[in-house]
C-alpha cells in the first residue's frame, strides 16, 4: 500500500505542478493526433522530449522536419517564410509571420499557459560545437533612411486599466530571464561592440533595484531635478532612506571627460 500511496502522490504532484506539460513532454509513448500534417523524408534520428512534445501538440497544421545534412552549407527549414510588399505610398503592413493567440476562462488549480510565440531550443547529449538560440532577431539596414529599427520590439499596455481605471492585479514584465538556479556564469546582458552604442541602458530617471534582503529592496536612482544618484533602502517604498548620494551637479572645477583618460 505504501508503494501506491507513493506512485500515486507523485503524479499528483506531478498533475497538479505549474510544469505538468514539461513533465508530459518525458513520457515515453507520445499521444498521437491528427491534424493536417506535413511530414518530410523518415530519418533514423532518436526520440526527445522535445519531439515528444511535439507528438502531443494539438494543432490545425504541424510540419515535422527531419533529416542529416547532405553537404556544407546546406540550409533547411521546418517552414519557409518569404512576403515582399511595395508600400507604395500607403500605411500598410508587412509581417513574414504574424502570430495571435488568445486563451478564454480559468486555469484552474495549476498555472496555465498562453502565449502568441514559444520558441525552443534543445541541445542533445554529445550534439555541438554550434551556434545555438532559442530565439534570433535580426534587423539589417539598406536604406538611407530606413526609420525606426529595431531587433526586437518589447510593448506593454493594460486595457483593463484604460477601460475601468484600475490597473489589473497581475504583474507586468518586459523581460524576464530566468537561469536554473544551479547554473553559473549566465550573462545576463551582454553589450558587444561599447563604442557603437549612445547609451547602452537608458533608466529615464527610474529605480533601478540593485538587490533585495528580507523583502526590503535596495534601489539607484538619479534625481534629473538634483542631478544627484542616490542609493536608496526600500526603493519606492514608504519609509524608504537614502543611505547613499553621488553629486553629479555642474560645478566650476569639474575636469572634461575625456576617453580612456585616467581621472
Amino acid at each position: 500500500m505504501k508503494r501506491y500511496a507513493l506512485i500515486l502522490s507523485v503524479l499528483l504532484g506531478a498533475f497538479f505542478s505549474p510544469a505538468f506539460a514539461q513533465y508530459l513532454g518525458q513520457m515515453q509513448n507520445p499521444v498521437p493526433a491528427v491534424p493536417f500534417h506535413v511530414q518530410g523524408p523518415a530519418c533514423n534520428l532518436p526520440n526527445s522530449v522535445s519531439n515528444s512534445e511535439f507528438q502531443m501538440l494539438d494543432a490545425p497544421v504541424k510540419v515535422q522536419n527531419c533529416m542529416v545534412t547532405p553537404t556544407d552549407g546546406y540550409q533547411r527549414g521546418a517552414i519557409g517564410v518569404h512576403t515582399r510588399i511595395d508600400m507604395n505610398g500607403k500605411a500598410g503592413k508587412n509581417w513574414a509571420l504574424y502570430s495571435s493567440a488568445e486563451c478564454f476562462g480559468w486555469s484552474g488549480s495549476a498555472m496555465g499557459e498562453c502565449g502568441a510565440f514559444y520558441g525552443r531550443l534543445e541541445a542533445p547529449e554529445g550534439s555541438g560545437p554550434l551556434w545555438q538560440a532559442a530565439g534570433f532577431f535580426e534587423f539589417r539596414n539598406r536604406s538611407q533612411n530606413h526609420g525606426t529599427g529595431m531587433a526586437l520590439g518589447l510593448e506593454l499596455r493594460d486595457h483593463f486599466q484604460e477601460k475601468y481605471g484600475i490597473q489589473g492585479a497581475g504583474e507586468f514584465h518586459g523581460v524576464i530571464l530566468q537561469p536554473y538556479p544551479n547554473l553559473r556564469g549566465v550573462k545576463g546582458f551582454r553589450f558587444m561592440n561599447g563604442h557603437t552604442y549612445q547609451y547602452t541602458i537608458d533608466h529615464d530617471g527610474a529605480f533601478e533595484m540593485l538587490g533585495n534582503v528580507d523583502g526590503t529592496p535596495f534601489c539607484r536612482k538619479f534625481e534629473p531635478s538634483t542631478q544627484q544618484v542616490l542609493f536608496i533602502r526600500g526603493c519606492h517604498l514608504h519609509g524608504a532612506q537614502v543611505a547613499h548620494v553621488i553629486d553629479l551637479n555642474w560645478r566650476a572645477n569639474l575636469p572634461l571627460y575625456i576617453p580612456h583618460k585616467r581621472y
